[in-house]
C-alpha cells in the first residue's frame, strides 16, 4: 500500500453517516490505499446490525471494539495502543467523543500524525450543547485536527460561527451515497409516500403525521395513497397510539428492514419533516433514485432541494404547505 488510513468511529449504532463511511472502507481497499475501521461501541447487538444491513464484515478492514458505557479512559488508552501498534499515514475520527479521544492522544502523548475529522451534525439544539462543543473543539480538538470535513455547508457555517476555525483547512462533502441506482419505475394504483429514519422527536414524524391526518379528514387528498414509516425508535409508541386512537388505516409501520435499498424501490415520494438536520442522507438517496422529496425548511435540506424542481420545501408555521407538496 502507498497509503494507510485508520478510521475511528465511536457510536452505538449505524446511522446514515456511519453507513457511508463503512461502505466506503469496504469498497475502497486497493493497492494504493488501505482503510481500516476501529468501531468503538457499547451496543452488544452491533454485529447483528452489521449482518442485518448485509455488510460483508472482514476482520481485516472493520474491527468492532466493545466498550461498556463508553468509558472515556478506556477509549483513550485503547486508542493509544492502536496508534502505537499501527503504521499509518492518516487518522480519521468521526463524532465528538472520538474527535476528543484522538485529539488527546495526539496532544497528551505527543503523537505526530495527520488528523482528519468528519463533522456530520448541526449541534445548535440548546445553549448547553453550544457551550459544550465550543469549549471542546475550540480549546482541544481544533488544536489537533488538521482538516475538517463537513457534511453540508449548513453544518460548516454554524460550526464556524461558534468555533471560529478560520485558519483551519476544511471542506464540504455530501458523503454516504452508493454508486448505483436502486429503484425501478413502477405503475401503481395508489401513491406510496415514505418517511425514512429513526423514530425520534427531532425527525418530526409525528408532527408530519398529524398534519397529513388533519387534511385527510377534510378530504383534501384527491388520490388514494399509503404512508409508510421505515424505522424504529423511542417515538414508536407515541406514533402507534396516535394511529390507533384516530383509527388510521392508510399508515403502515415497517420496522424490520434487512436491506434498506428496497425502500426506494417501494416508495414514490419521500416526506422528511425533520426539525433539525445536518444533511439528510436519505434525501440524497431518494433523489439518486428519481424520487421527489417533500422536506421542511430546516437545516441543510434547503441546500439539496430546489423548490418545485426536485422537490418541495414546506414550513411548519404554514401546515398546508406540507400537504401541497
Amino acid at each position: 500500500y502507498n497509503m494507510k488510513i485508520i478510521h475511528f468511529i465511536f457510536s452505538n449504532g449505524i446511522s446514515g453517516h456511519e453507513k457511508g463511511l463503512i461502505e466506503y472502507v469496504i469498497n475502497n481497499n486497493n493497492k494504493e490505499i488501505e482503510n481500516i475501521i476501529y468501531f468503538f461501541t457499547d451496543n452488544i447487538y452491533l454485529v447483528d446490525e452489521f449482518k442485518k444491513k448485509q455488510y460483508p464484515i472482514e476482520k481485516k478492514f472493520v474491527k468492532i471494539i466493545k466498550i461498556k458505557s463508553f468509558k472515556f479512559l478506556s477509549c483513550l488508552f485503547i486508542s493509544k495502543k492502536i496508534i502505537d501498534k499501527e503504521s499509518f499515514n492518516i487518522i480519521h475520527s468521526h463524532l465528538t467523543i472520538c474527535d476528543l479521544v484522538i485529539s488527546l492522544c495526539k496532544l497528551i502523548f505527543h503523537k505526530s500524525f495527520f488528523h482528519i475529522s468528519t463533522r456530520p451534525f448541526d449541534y445548535s439544539y440548546s445553549k448547553y450543547t453550544i457551550i459544550k462543543y465550543k469549549i471542546l473543539y475550540s480549546y482541544i480538538c481544533n488544536k489537533s485536527i488538521n482538516h475538517q470535513i463537513f457534511i453540508s455547508d449548513h453544518v460548516k457555517k454554524i460550526t464556524n460561527k461558534y468555533e471560529s476555525f478560520i485558519n483551519k483547512n476544511f471542506s464540504t462533502i455530501y458523503y454516504g451515497l452508493k454508486n448505483k441506482i436502486i429503484a425501478k419505475p413502477k405503475k401503481r394504483n395508489k401513491i406510496i409516500l415514505g418517511m425514512v429514519g429513526r423514530l425520534v422527536n427531532w425527525k418530526g414524524h409525528l408532527i408530519g403525521i398529524k398534519i397529513i391526518n388533519d387534511f385527510y379528514k377534510k378530504n383534501y387528498f384527491k388520490k388514494d395513497f399509503e404512508l409508510r414509516l421505515y424505522g424504529r425508535g423511542i417515538e414508536e409508541t407515541k406514533i402507534k397510539n396516535f394511529i390507533n386512537i384516530n383509527s388510521i388505516k392508510y399508515i403502515k409501520l415497517i420496522d424490520d428492514i434487512k436491506n434498506t435499498d428496497i425502500i426506494f424501490d417501494e416508495i414514490d415520494i419521500l416526506i422528511h419533516p425533520s426539525l433539525n438536520e445536518g444533511l439528510g442522507l436519505v434525501i440524497l438517496e431518494a433523489l439518486q433514485n428519481g424520487k421527489p422529496c417533500v422536506v421542511s425548511n430546516r437545516g441543510a435540506m434547503k441546500e439539496i432541494i430546489n423548490h418545485k424542481h426536485n422537490g418541495y420545501i414546506f414550513t411548519f408555521d404554514q401546515e398546508e404547505t406540507l400537504v401541497k407538496g
